[in-house]
């Protein structure tokens, strides 16, 4: 989560009235620890963390999204970011781990390390309206090749083998 804080600096004063929302932070030590980095970055006040969010108020925190930064180092499958993508969000994403298969040619893909990168594709997200609404179509209609009993069963079949090979290491 920090790189996407890193990315979101530089291009924060560019966008003064942006914010970074974080969603899904369950923990409230991860919380206060990204809100704690927030603020020695410079960014008070431009950081959002509701919290956990249900399913029926996704589509009202998609509706308002920009894009969707997702800079995870791994990833086994990547159902937040298919969530985001079936709403038209745009996406710039991490190119590593599974991320590439899912996002495939309808997101921007950067080196999740690189704040630098990542930060120039989500400036070029919010700064082009037509390559953003391209991007959001693009994204939409990717999410179609992933059916949810589709992404059901691929997320089954990796908790099943994390819950195998956790057996074999005991």
């Amino acid at each position: 989560m920090s790189g996407t804080l890193r990315a979101f600096a530089t291009i924060a004063e560019r966008y003064p009235d942006l914010k970074l929302v974080v969603l899904g932070m369950g923990r409230a030590d991860l919380s206060h620890e990204l809100t704690a980095q927030a603020e020695t970055m410079g960014l008070a006040g431009r950081l959002v963390v509701p919290g956990f969010v249900s399913d029926s108020e996704l589509p009202a925190w998609f509706e308002h999204a920009a894009c969707l930064c997702y800079l995870s180092l791994y990833e086994g499958f990547g159902l937040p970011l298919l969530e985001a993508m079936s709403f038209g969000v745009p996406v710039v994403a991490s190119s590593t781990s599974s991320i590439p298969e899912v996002v495939g040619d309808a997101g921007l893909l950067v080196d999740p390390l690189d704040a630098t990168a990542a930060g120039a594709a989500i400036d070029r997200v919010l700064r082009d309206r037509e390559f953003r609404r391209q991007l959001g179509d693009a994204a939409r209609m990717r999410a179609v090749d992933f059916p949810w009993h589709v992404a059901a069963d691929r997320m089954a079949k990796i908790l099943i083998a994390a819950a195998k090979s956790r057996r074999s290491l005991a």
